[in-house]
């Protein structure tokens, strides 16, 4: 299957999103090939240090594919990867901000968007290993 054009991908705050909060599911699924743990942790080592992680998470994303994952890293996110009726939006328009209360990537890195409830703990964020802040308008 070929890849959408680069204006019909999720973008990569959203990805890494998806990342951060399924970085233990990713991990297991990773486990099963010997660089497996290394390509994610590529990923959180490139966002730890500002780096872009576009070429890491596109090949964490082929990593994923070519282990069964039909839809890589699109699978983690909360929307539909392009061509599969939705998750690309308008171009030019991000994601949603977030609701009121809502709480998000402590330094703005990522959309990564977690709504609390009385009975969870904050999560900690997988690249800064802070807990999530309030996000943006919440």
């Amino acid at each position: 299957m070929a890849e959408p054009p680069e204006d019909a991908r999720p973008s990569t705050a959203l990805l890494l999103a998806a990342v951060c909060e399924n970085a233990d599911a990713i991990r297991s699924r990773l486990s099963r090939r010997p660089d497996g743990p290394a390509l994610l942790e590529g990923v959180l080592d490139r966002a730890v240090e500002g780096e872009d992680p576009r070429a890491a998470l596109d090949v964490l994303h082929q990593a994923l594919r070519a282990l069964g994952a039909t839809r890589g890293l699109h699978g983690y996110t909360r929307t539909r990867g392009p061509g599969e009726g939705g998750g690309v939006g308008v171009p030019g328009l991000g994601p949603a901000r977030p609701a009121p209360g809502t709480l998000g990537c402590p330094r703005g890195r990522c959309a990564r968007a977690w709504r609390p409830t009385p009975a969870e703990d904050v999560p900690t964020c997988r690249i800064h290993g802070e807990p999530l802040a309030p996000a943006f308008g919440g």
